[in-house]
């Protein structure tokens, strides 16, 4: 079967975009979109690189014809910046990133021990120490033990406000009463037969009933980390759960509001923006990343996305349809992957016109039609149902 390269410089998924995403450093996008994104996103999170010194892969699990299961990784970012160089990059990254705030607009950067001290004097010296909301703990127990020291077991959240009228809702976030740490509380019932826990302190009696609302204080614990068979898991080393971001994004944005994310990863905060009815502007330059990201937005039930940038990168198969191919546009799942089967590593496919303009507009995509492996693992085909004049 002969395959013809089609270039495209966007795919869109609809015409009126909930998200969309930019293959692209994030530093050059800043420069590009702070223009015409001026003032206008209600939240940023910023989940960069740890300065770690390590390489992150992403896992794609795909079924041979023989219906074996193959586990293919493949790099999806270095982390290996020296003090300087990370300490330059995060620098502009956050001053470029607050022109793109609201007046009452808010920042979020989730870093651990090895950049915490770095990041939080930069963003002291951007948004002053007084626009420090909250250092928010974020505890799991997930990873290995150390014998060498305590093991390492929380990430850190900073907390920004642009200004001082920042918009924050604290009833937006309320915790499962299961869930809340309330191990050390006395339980009780009242007179009137309600349930409830209480603590004594300073001579005074503090009571917490079941049926009424709990809310997080700045330790969280009560957000497990991704277990590597969680169902969530899209074999991207450094997903962040999507219970987090629903609750960064609930207590700090407003349904239609715009939340940033400039190192998008697999794509967990734009999931979590659209299933709450948030809009998302992201990046990330890992052709990779983008990949796993397209496939997650492509599940959701109610989806408008579009992808800028990339060209045929990231190990991505553009097919133009021929005589071959024409005929796909009308078949089923099962027929197109009997069709495909001689090209290697489709990982799923998408189908819509090529215009003029470069831009793709998909039409239909079935993420799980295709599971065929070899050593590229994470193809995806999108066959054009016209050919360009």
């Amino acid at each position: 079967m002969e395959m013809k390269a089609v270039e495209f410089v966007q795919e869109n998924w609809g015409e009126s975009p909930q998200a969309i995403l930019y293959q692209q450093d994030c530093l050059q996008l800043l420069e590009d979109i702070v223009p015409r994104t001026r003032g206008k996103v209600q939240m940023i999170y910023l989940d960069p690189p740890f300065m770690s010194g390590r390489s992150f892969k992403a896992g794609v699990q795909v079924t041979d014809d023989a219906g074996k299961k193959k586990k293919v990784t493949m790099t999806a970012y270095q982390d290996r910046q020296d003090l300087e160089s990370y300490t330059d990059l995060m620098s502009r990254v956050i001053s470029g990133s607050r022109s793109l705030l609201r007046p009452d607009g808010t920042i979020f950067v989730h870093v651990d021990r090895r950049a915490s001290g770095i990041v939080r004097g930069l963003l002291d010296e951007c948004y002053g120490p007084d626009r420090l909301i909250n250092e928010i703990i974020w505890c799991y127990e997930s990873g290995g033990r150390s014998t060498r020291s305590f093991s390492h077991k929380h990430d850190t959240l900073f907390f920004y406000g642009n200004s001082r009228q920042y918009y924050f809702d604290l009833t937006a976030v309320p915790m499962d009463v299961r869930s809340s740490s309330s191990n050390h509380m006395k339980r009780s019932v009242d007179e009137e037969g309600r349930p409830y826990r209480s603590i004594r302190s300073g001579g005074r009696e503090y009571r917490y009933y079941d049926d009424e609302a709990v809310y997080p204080s700045d330790v969280w614990t009560d957000i497990p980390h991704l277990q590597q068979r969680h169902p969530e898991r899209r074999g991207f080393d450094t997903q962040k759960p999507e219970k987090l971001l629903q609750r960064v994004i609930r207590c700090s944005t407003r349904p239609g509001d715009l939340v940033c994310d400039l190192f998008t990863g697999s794509g967990t905060t734009a999931v979590a923006a659209l299933r709450e009815g948030r809009r998302f502007l992201g990046a990330d330059e890992s052709p990779v990343a983008v990949g796993i990201a397209a496939t997650a937005l492509c599940g959701l039930e109610n989806r408008s996305f579009w992808i800028v940038g990339g060209g045929a990168a990231g190990g991505e198969v553009r097919l133009e349809a021929d005589e071959t191919l024409q005929p796909l546009s009308y078949t089923s799942p099962d027929t197109l992957r009997e069709h495909l089967a001689p090209l290697a590593g489709i990982r799923s496919w998408a189908r819509g016109k090529l215009d003029e303009n470069g831009i793709f507009h998909r039409t239909d995509q079935d993420v799980n039609a295709l599971r065929i492996c070899d050593q590229w693992g994470n193809r995806r085909v999108f066959v054009t149902e016209e050919r360009q004049a």
